[in-house]
């Protein structure tokens, strides 16, 4: 785990947690699982070398990083964005959303939830949308 500098610590607002997309499954029971989900991808965040290595390159030096500069590469991409597909994966089962039914997108019996999305204009319904499909596959939400 990264060493943090000493001062103010990081603001975690939902915008720096997970985009629209990635968000979408949390819509119909808000807040439920949400903060189990945005722990798990901090933590994964905190060991990711490619954020690290962003935060120092903004910070200009090797030492501690600044929380603020975390923020500043949360604000330019999210959490959700951030962490690996198999990260994300593994944040939402850890944050126990959901339930086990037949995929709209895939046809496979999972984990996931009502989900809305996107395509042009249109705003389409899914009453079971899996994760694994949420992560790789569903277009763009609302």
């Amino acid at each position: 785990m990264s060493e943090l500098a000493d001062g103010p610590r990081i603001d975690i607002s939902s915008e720096r947690i997970i985009c629209p997309r990635h968000g979408e499954p949390f819509r119909a029971t808000w807040p439920l699982g949400y903060i189990r989900f945005s722990l798990v991808l901090m933590d994964d965040i905190w060991q990711n070398d490619r954020v690290i290595r962003a935060a120092k390159r903004i910070q200009g030096h090797d030492g501690p990083i600044d929380p603020k500069v975390i923020e500043g590469v949360l604000d330019i991409m999210p959490a959700c964005c951030q962490v690996t597909d198999s990260q994300l994966l593994r944040a939402y089962a850890l944050s126990e959303l959901g339930s086990v039914g037949r995929c709209r997108h895939c046809g496979k019996k999972r984990r996931g939830t009502r989900y809305k999305s996107r395509v042009g204009a249109e705003i389409i319904s899914h009453r079971h949308v899996c994760f694994h499909c949420v992560v790789h596959y569903v277009p763009q939400s609302n």
